[in-house]
């Protein structure tokens, strides 16, 4: 296991309030790219997004931002920055920090779509990880959340995630061994409600 890819795996997303907000770890597993390349995107983003959402922590992405970055349009964008990264370091920058609402690098409606079809099967992502190590391996590539990791995003402990599993508060699935795996999504879900709970709790108290 690499440094980066061990990064991602430590890194977890943060919900405040109704948002999400991803670390710069995560979003270059999410965008396979390197830590340099989503860490570009992610600063320069941070800086026009800082009015509009100041609740944004330093280091971490919106989701619905990086929601618009998977878009197939800027997959190719991605790729070529991530390429060329070794070897052109200021071009592949240039490219980074235009992302997503640059328009230097999108393409037609349908020639993105053919790309992220054929990018898989043709092993383009194996080859950019052998160009740069420092991409990291899909996060969660089954797309379920560990114990630990859905403690962490809840701020609790795992014998307090394993209680609200058990009293059926958190959806879960359980493997062929018997452990418990979480998505996402009902973690966020959960989180969401407990911060609206915390918040009526609070206006009632004044």
């Amino acid at each position: 296991m690499n440094r980066a890819q061990s990064r991602s795996e430590d890194a977890q997303p943060m919900i405040i309030g109704q948002s999400t907000y991803y670390p710069v770890e995560l979003v270059a597993s999410i965008l396979q790219v390197p830590l340099e390349i989503a860490r570009l995107i992610v600063d320069e983003n941070w800086k026009y997004t800082e009015e509009e959402d100041p609740n944004t922590p330093k280091g971490f992405m919106r989701e619905q931002l990086l929601k618009e970055l998977q878009e197939p349009s800027l997959r190719l964008a991605l790729d070529i920055a991530s390429m060329i990264l070794p070897f052109e370091q200021e071009v592949a920058r240039r490219i980074a920090s235009e992302l997503p609402w640059g328009e230097d690098f999108l393409f037609d409606v349908e020639y993105p779509l053919n790309y992220q079809a054929e990018r898989d099967r043709s092993g383009i992502p194996s080859l950019l990880r052998s160009l740069n190590s420092s991409i990291p391996s899909p996060h969660n590539p089954d797309g379920f959340l560990r114990p630990r990791q859905a403690a962490e995003i809840l701020g609790v402990n795992l014998q307090q995630v394993a209680k609200l599993a058990k009293d059926d508060l958190l959806d879960h699935e359980l493997t062929s061994g018997g452990h418990r795996r979480y998505r996402f999504e009902d973690i966020k879900q959960y989180k969401i409600q407990q911060n609206n709970r915390l918040s009526d709790g609070l206006a009632e108290g004044e």
